[in-house]
This record gives structure tokens, C-alpha cells and sequence, in this order.
């Protein structure tokens, strides 16, 4: 077991929210909500909610992919089921660490299109309600690199618009910023992680990707 991984169960804290990725006896693929509790690194429990019991697709000894909801990047691993302590309770045992960027194998290619970022529609502040449109630098299934006239907030969660013109499509969905930092003229290079995002929106994002990376080919290959 690599010391580092333990550091990094180690490293998290109690309540944190965590995401399950499991298919469903119907072939779906899901993202179940549910809650870390820390135990003995690199074991874990994961907590369900009330009046959601642990799904019967889980199995002891199979491995998932885990997703930890925290301020900075997401931190995500690879875990196996050790047992089921109640219907509601399992514990896990951390296997692996995955690179975000990495996690689902998806391309990532450099595409320049429009982004609007905007305030949550259901935040409860009383903070008035904003809007910054700005460009994209590369794009991936999972989050945007980008650049925005004006500074977000980092570890904060947004809403996004992206404008596909590749396949005639947007998609809008929920972001959460990992980093920003100004490259010049009060403009801000930043980092946006897709989270949560629907299949639907994802398998999008994916086909945009797609599209561009073969215009990108067929470009290059036409100029050799």
C-alpha cells in the first residue's frame, strides 16, 4: 500500500461529501450521493442518506471509483467494498489514486468558443445575481480551461454556458472553480471542474471533443 495514498485518505475530513460511480443492474452508469466518515487509512466508511440504503449492484472485494467533494481539486481513487456494515453503512478500502484530468481516459484538445459564467440560480444569499461571458482555451468531457475578463472566486461553484458550434449545441451545467490567475490586461485564466454534470451533458461535451480533435487531423493533414 503506497504511503501516499494513505496520506491522502488521511488527509480528509469527516462529513465531506463523496461521490460513488456504480452501474445499475439496467447498464446505467450513476453517481451516488453519499457521506465520508474517516476509519483506519486507507480504510473508509461511506455513509448513504435516509431512505437511501446501500445499493443492491455494490459487491465485496469490487472495486469503484470514489470522488471526494473538497475545496480545491477533486480528489479521486479507486476503493473496494470490505464490507457492508448496516443498510445504510459500508466499509471501503482505498486502492488506487486517479488524476482527475485523467480519471474517465477522455481527449482534451484546443478549442477556442464562447463561455458564459453566471451566479447558481438556487443560491440562497441575497448576493445579486451576475453574469461574465468570456473564451475558451481547451476543452474536456470533465472541465474547461478558459478566460474571463474578471476573477472568480476559487473552490467556489458556478453555473457555465458553452456554446459547441462544432455540433450546433450548448450545454449548461454546474462548475466548480479550481484555480484562477491573471495572465494580463485583467484577464483571468481559469480552471472550471464539471461538477455534477448529467450523462447527457457529458456524452455532449464528449461528441464536441470529438468532432474538433477530427477537424484538427484532417486540418493537419491537409497542411503536410
Amino acid at each position: 500500500m503506497s504511503s501516499s495514498l494513505i496520506r491522502l485518505v488521511s488527509s480528509i475530513n469527516d462529513n465531506n461529501t463523496a461521490k460513488l460511480r456504480i452501474t445499475l443492474n439496467s447498464g446505467e452508469p450513476a453517481q451516488l450521493d453519499c457521506v465520508f466518515k474517516a476509519a483506519d487509512a486507507p480504510l473508509f466508511r461511506l455513509i448513504f442518506p435516509p431512505k437511501k440504503p446501500v445499493p443492491e449492484e455494490l459487491e465485496v472485494s469490487r472495486s469503484y471509483i470514489i470522488e471526494i467533494v473538497t475545496g480545491n481539486s477533486p480528489l479521486i481513487f479507486k476503493a473496494a467494498v470490505e464490507t457492508f456494515h448496516d443498510d445504510f453503512t459500508i466499509m471501503m478500502r482505498a486502492t488506487d489514486h486517479i488524476d482527475p484530468a485523467s480519471s474517465r481516459d477522455l481527449p482534451r484538445v484546443e478549442l477556442s468558443t464562447t463561455i458564459t459564467a453566471f451566479s447558481k440560480r438556487d443560491d440562497d444569499d441575497e448576493q445579486e445575481p451576475w453574469e461574465i461571458t468570456g473564451s475558451t482555451i481547451d476543452l474536456s468531457a470533465t472541465g474547461v480551461l478558459c478566460i474571463f475578463p474578471k476573477q472568480l472566486e476559487d473552490n467556489s461553484t458556478i453555473s457555465v454556458k458553452i456554446d459547441l458550434p462544432g455540433i450546433e449545441k450548448q450545454v449548461t451545467c454546474l462548475a466548480q472553480v479550481v484555480r484562477t490567475r491573471k495572465v494580463r490586461n485583467e484577464r483571468y485564466q481559469t480552471a472550471l471542474y464539471f461538477n455534477p454534470i448529467t450523462k447527457e451533458d457529458s456524452d455532449t461535451l464528449l461528441s464536441a471533443c470529438l468532432h474538433e480533435q477530427r477537424n484538427q487531423l484532417r486540418s493537419h493533414m491537409d497542411g503536410r
